[in-house]
């Protein structure tokens, strides 16, 4: 039997509530090409029982730890029993939509180069993005997306990667984060999109157990065993930088916890990122230095590959009305434009309502404009914002209306 493209790996515990919807979601997706592996971390209540009910020995497999293993290691295990090209680890209380694993692996295919798929939205950059190495540690060390701290049910791993990164750390609470950066460290990472997935809160999740200054201080140990590692992209300067920080940023976050009567809590973050009263002063005191990057918004998304998912309608009433209402939009326009024209799913008109343009916002939407599936409307006088949204109304056709704004995708 062939390997599958994707392995998705299910590591829980004691989640009874849960793991049920978790199962299911996966099994609804829209992708078939995978296998599921879930690894039951010595669980004490009913999920086991709930697995069982699931697997087939072929496409739904389960393991069991002999002895509790803990969070990150039973993610290893998963690992270590699948055969597929790509590694998506999924908690066993957060819900797939049915389009996540389509998505995710389109995209990974069609970003060869990629280690590691991260679904995120951090501004400025447009989904699907791909970040080399450096232009990766770069935009998360100055602090500008925060994706590194997407958890493992956001991502999606190419095995060959993942493996040559090593393991989730056993120890950290933090281990997705960590190993993420450490897969950013020799591969690019692609911006996957948003709404993949969804994340469930509730007081039985690990989460709920882990204190927020232990977190902090895991955090803040391992990013200073990553700065100073050989593998890190970073140039010296940019690394010296991050390390100042990094102590400045731990050295208010003692004084915080001091101020807040945590002793242990400023103990734990002083000791983890290995402080001394030698570089407190100079710290505190030091102004953020570490350059912005520049930033061009750029995207893959012209690259989605695939067959429409719904023929055109033979009449002339489309499911899909799509609106753009447009005002002196000559720079963003055609991109608009051609958004629309990129969708898989076609059974749709598309109609331009210009209002009343100085510039040549019309001259482009009338290239795009074939009288039928495409029209372009000017008006006489100018309506203003939600007026102009009305008149796109008026001449719909479709079952449902859709409105895409001329500076949007």
């Amino acid at each position: 039997m062939p390997s599958p493209l994707v392995s998705v790996i299910i590591p829980v515990r004691n989640y009874e509530r849960y793991i049920g919807a978790a199962i299911e979601c996966v099994l609804a997706q829209k992708f078939t090409d995978y296998e599921l592996i879930i690894v039951d971390d010595c669980s004490t209540d009913r999920t086991p029982e709930i697995v069982a009910k699931y697997v087939d020995g072929r496409r739904v497999r389960s393991v069991r730890n002999e002895t509790r293993l803990g969070q990150f290691p039973t993610h290893n295990r998963g690992a270590e029993h699948a055969s597929g090209k790509y590694l998506k680890f999924f908690h066993g209380d957060d819900i797939m939509y049915p389009h996540c694993l389509e998505m995710m692996v389109m995209l990974m295919e069609a970003f060869p180069a990629a280690g590691l798929g991260i679904s995120y939205n951090p501004w400025p950059w447009m989904a699907p993005h791909l970040f080399s190495p450096l232009e990766a540690w770069q935009a998360h060390v100055a602090g500008q997306t925060g994706m590194f701290s997407e958890g493992p049910s956001g991502t999606i791993f190419r095995a060959e990667a993942f493996r040559r990164a090593g393991r989730f750390a056993d120890k950290y609470h933090t281990g997705d984060s960590e190993m993420s950066l450490r897969v950013a460290m020799e591969h690019p990472v692609l911006l996957l999109p948003l709404g993949l997935w969804w994340y469930r809160i509730h007081g039985e999740q690990i989460r709920a157990y882990v204190s927020l200054d232990t977190h902090i201080a895991e955090g803040m140990m391992w990013m200073k065993c990553l700065l100073s590692d050989r593998r890190n992209p970073l140039p010296k300067n940019q690394k010296a930088q991050a390390e100042r920080r990094l102590i400045r940023d731990s050295c208010r976050l003692v004084l915080n916890r001091l101020w807040r009567g945590k002793m242990q809590a400023a103990w734990s973050i002083w000791r983890s990122c290995g402080l001394s009263w030698a570089n407190t002063g100079v710290v505190l005191s030091a102004r953020r230095t570490f350059p912005l990057i520049p930033v061009e918004v750029r995207s893959g998304w012209s690259v989605f590959p695939g067959k429409p998912s719904v023929v055109p309608s033979a009449h002339a009433y489309p499911s899909v009305s799509v609106f753009i209402p447009a005002y002196n939009a000559e720079e963003h326009l055609a991109k608009a434009i051609e958004s629309a024209l990129a969708q898989r799913f076609t059974d749709w008109e598309l109609i331009i309502v210009d209002d009343a343009s100085t510039d040549r916002t019309g001259k482009i939407a009338r290239t795009y404009a074939d009288g039928s599936r495409i029209r372009y409307f000017r008006n006489e006088a100018n309506l203003g914002k939600w007026p102009n949204h009305n008149r796109c109304v008026e001449l719909a056709r479709g079952k449902y209306i859709k409105f895409l704004h001329a500076d949007d995708l």
